[in-house]
């Protein structure tokens, strides 16, 4: 019993793997027909017009004189990246532009998309020369990246903004905040949580001087008891504590 259903078991495999042999005998066959197929098609007289010119990159499959192929790459724009620019420009942030080492035509069609400026073809040190003039032109740049080409810029920026979870240890050590996600609408978020907090110090250290300053005025005329003088300071620091919770409100300030 037990030798008939091991010699069952082994015929059964055995007819398997004849199966799978033909398979992939006939996979061959048929990728063996594409590769001829290809092989055989005449160069053209004229080489294709580039993939560039319509915002592409170009990637050319050589054959000795002239590609036999030529496919046009080009990056997709994230879903969310327009909504971010508009929360930016809506949080106070006035020139938008994109520096990128990719070529002209595919960083011009991202930018009329996204409505940006742009410059491109740029070197890590080519971005850091555009960073600092956009610095000199408007006081403070936030610069945001993720590679190692990124890093000397975000360096020389008011503001390096690291995306964390694509970005390497070179950008995140160098930059300034480092987004632990990779979503770009934290991006808007925290400028505008930024701005809100900086907003409220100013509030604060603003009441905190005109209350001190007011005592120290009517202190030399004998107008201001020590228990006014209690509750001013207990009462000031109570205030600007509450002011300062009004972050954790989201939307507020």
């Amino acid at each position: 019993m037990l030798v008939e259903a091991l010699r069952d078991q082994v015929i059964y495999l055995k007819e398997q793997l004849d199966i799978r042999t033909e398979e992939l005998s006939e996979h061959r066959r048929l990728l063996a027909g594409l590769i001829e197929g290809v092989t055989e098609l005449e160069a053209p007289d004229e080489p294709p017009a580039a993939p560039s010119q319509s915002g592409e990159e170009a990637a050319q499959e050589p054959e000795k004189a002239a590609p036999n192929l030529v496919f046009g790459m080009a990056d997709a724009v994230r879903p969310e990246a327009r909504a971010t620019l508009e929360a930016l420009r809506a949080a106070g942030v006035g020139e938008l532009v994109m520096l990128t080492g990719d070529s002209e035509a595919p960083a011009r069609r991202i930018a009329r998309e996204l409505g940006v400026g742009y410059r491109a073809r740029l070197l890590p040190e080519q971005k850091v020369e555009a960073v600092r003039e956009l610095v000199l032109e408007h006081d403070a740049v936030g610069m945001v990246g993720d590679g190692v080409n990124d890093a000397p810029a975000l360096a020389a920026s008011s503001v390096g903004f690291a995306m964390g979870a694509a970005g390497i240890d070179v950008a995140l050590e160098t930059a300034d905040v480092a987004l632990m996600q990779d979503d770009l609408p934290k991006l808007a978020e925290a400028v505008i949580l930024s701005r809100a907090a900086e907003r409220i110090i100013r509030q604060n250290v603003a009441v905190s001087i005109a209350i001190k300053g007011l005592f120290v005025l009517l202190a030399p005329f004998g107008l201001v008891a020590l228990w006014l003088a209690v509750l001013a300071d207990m009462g000031t620091s109570i205030a600007v504590t509450l002011n300062g919770l009004r972050l954790f409100r989201k939307g507020s300030a």
